[in-house]
């Protein structure tokens, strides 16, 4: 028994470490109880009215610094106007206490009882939480005014029945008394099938109504119906914090004040279709349309290689430049023509919006004669009339007038140099002319006989030159004028000069080679070489030159060999295989 006792007694030791497990265990399971985790809502209020705003608050019972709870839900039946999240800690009697509160202002979509659905943030959801939505007298059953309310909002069109695509100014005014914070907001106007543009930004001033000054804003908007039938303007809902000016002000405190939402009504609007009668032209209902033309020069009085530029300019009081056609520039043979990328704008006007568009065109003549712009004709309807108009430009003539033919200046050779003779004696005889040849000495001698070889060597020289032409070298005069124009360029070419300086020296050097008048167009001389490099730039300058863009034309270095390979072609080809006339 003893030796039982004793194995009973070194057992007992091993019971206490299990005793003690289950006893945590136990400790474990009954502490949640006490710390469980909520997450509940609650509003404000219960009963609300349609344009009025609740609050929703949604706690909790602890920090919260990374997770929020999901919103939406809430879109189905409310608009969000605004949301704002607290936090607290506090310890009392050494017991500590924190939560987090998301605070959000909601406004009902409709009357009658709203639901507002269970929030969920992480894995725990509120209970649903129902509201008495009262159906509020709208505006049209009851105006508000100054003497209603201290803020209120009105609407209004100025047309009640259009045609498709014609401009609807509406127009907005929100009208208070007592002071707002700047928390205020307006819903975004968005109307189905119609195109809505802003016109600026609102306005603010302040009236006097009923012996009470009022602050008011205002907005503007161009409407632009896209369809046929009734067009409806939806509500503004305009939301604010009216301030109380009776509590202070407590930076720390949400703003006091109360929650306002205001709801502008519905307008609706006649959009009649486009008049059947009409001919297969664009549909520009305008209050004004406008087609001009201006030009930089007198188009009668153009030489050949002279450029001019006409800006023809639509002009559209109550569309947008977007409505209005595109304008074309005239192609016509002889003139080549340089459209430059239309330049097209919208201004605010007097009675909504100005929609412009202009397009410049240059025009270079290359060959005299007259040359006519056809006219254009553009119909468009009056809307202030009811009919449609026409706009006209006239046919216009531009008159090109051949270069003047260059002065030609005669090469007049050197007069010979005269030998001096020495005077005759006096005599009543007469002398023989053995006498005569006496009496020159010799240095006279020396004197005629060098210029006798000075005429020789002329005649000589001349003789040679029409027996044995050189095609490598052209007459005296002009192998100058071509080596001078000709070394001016590569000079200019080499120091890496562009533009003017540089299209002017290639001209004089392209006109002393092909012996061409100065009034030739550069692009003819171009033409009669046969470059395509040549010409491509040419080309290219000329659409940087008579263009409002911006555009680059390659390096005149770039050049040089194919300036090279042009001079030594063209001394280097026969008579039989010359360049193409200039004009043939």
């Amino acid at each position: 028994m003893v030796t039982l006792n004793a194995k009973s007694a070194t057992k007992s030791p091993a019971t206490a470490p299990l005793a003690t497990s289950i006893i945590c265990l136990l400790m474990l399971c009954w502490v949640p109880l006490g710390w469980a985790e909520s997450f509940i809502a609650s509003v404000n209020r219960t009963n609300i009215g349609l344009n009025e705003t609740v609050e929703l608050t949604l706690r909790s019972d602890k920090q919260q610094f990374f997770s929020t709870p999901d919103l939406s839900p809430l879109a189905e039946h409310f608009d969000i106007i605004g949301q704002r999240q607290s936090s607290q800690f506090t310890i009392t009697n050494g017991k500590s206490v924190s939560w987090t509160d998301w605070i959000v202002e909601l406004r009902p979509k409709r009357a009658g009882f709203v639901v507002v659905p269970p929030i969920v943030l992480d894995n725990l959801a509120t209970d649903p939480i129902t509201l008495k939505v009262a159906k509020t007298p709208s505006q049209s059953d009851q105006p508000q005014t100054a003497a209603t309310t201290p803020v209120y909002i009105e609407s209004s069109v100025d047309l009640e029945e259009v045609y498709v695509q014609q401009q609807i100014i509406y127009t907005l005014r929100i009208v208070h008394s007592v002071p707002l914070f700047d928390d205020s907001q307006l819903s975004d106007l968005k109307i189905e099938n119609a195109i809505v543009q802003s016109l600026g930004e609102p306005t603010a001033r302040s009236e006097v109504i009923n012996g009470t000054r009022h602050g008011v804003f205002e907005l503007q908007y161009a409407i632009y119906p896209q369809r046929s039938g009734d067009l409806v303007i939806p509500s503004q809902i305009f939301t604010a914090t009216a301030a109380d000016q009776a509590n202070r002000f407590d930076p720390f405190q949400p703003r006091p004040g109360k929650r306002l939402a205001i709801r502008s009504p519905e307008i609706s609007i006649r959009v009649n279709a486009a008049p059947p009668d009409r001919n297969e032209s664009p549909w520009i209902p305008a209050r004004e349309l406008t087609l001009q033309q201006q030009w930089s020069g007198d188009p009668t009085e153009l030489k050949v290689g002279d450029s001019i530029t006409r800006t023809l300019i639509l002009q559209a009081d109550g569309l947008t430049f977007a409505q209005l056609p595109p304008l074309v520039a005239a192609q016509i043979d002889g003139l080549n023509a340089y459209p430059d990328k239309p330049q097209s704008e919208n201004r605010r006007s007097e009675n909504g919006i100005l929609g412009t568009t202009r397009l410049s065109s240059a025009y270079v003549a290359t060959e005299p004669g007259e040359y006519q712009l056809p006219s254009i004709t553009l119909e468009w309807f009056d809307t202030q009339l009811g009919e449609s108009r026409m706009a006209t430009l006239p046919e216009q003539v531009i008159t090109v007038i051949a270069p003047a033919a260059p002065k030609q200046t005669a090469i007049v050779p050197p007069p010979s140099q005269p030998v001096e003779q020495a005077p005759r004696p006096a005599s009543p005889a007469t002398v023989g002319s053995q006498g005569e040849f006496a009496d020159l000495t010799p240095w006279k001698w020396s004197t005629a006989i060098l210029g006798c070889l000075w005429v020789a060597t002329l005649f000589w020289g001349f003789t040679r030159r029409r027996q044995n032409p050189s095609p490598q070298l052209p007459e005296q005069g002009k192998e100058s004028a071509e080596s001078i124009a000709y070394r001016l360029l590569i000079d200019r070419m080499e120091q890496g000069q562009s533009g003017p300086e540089f299209i002017q020296a290639l001209r004089r050097w392209l006109a002393e080679l092909l012996q061409a008048s100065t009034g030739t167009p550069l692009i003819r001389l171009c033409e009669t070489t046969t470059s395509p490099e040549l010409i491509t730039y040419v080309l290219d300058y000329e659409q940087a030159l008579y263009s409002e863009q911006t555009g680059s034309t390659p390096e005149p270095r770039t050049l040089l060999p194919t300036i090279k390979k042009i001079r030594k072609a063209h001394f280097n080809t026969s008579k039989k295989e010359e360049l193409r006339p200039l004009y043939g």
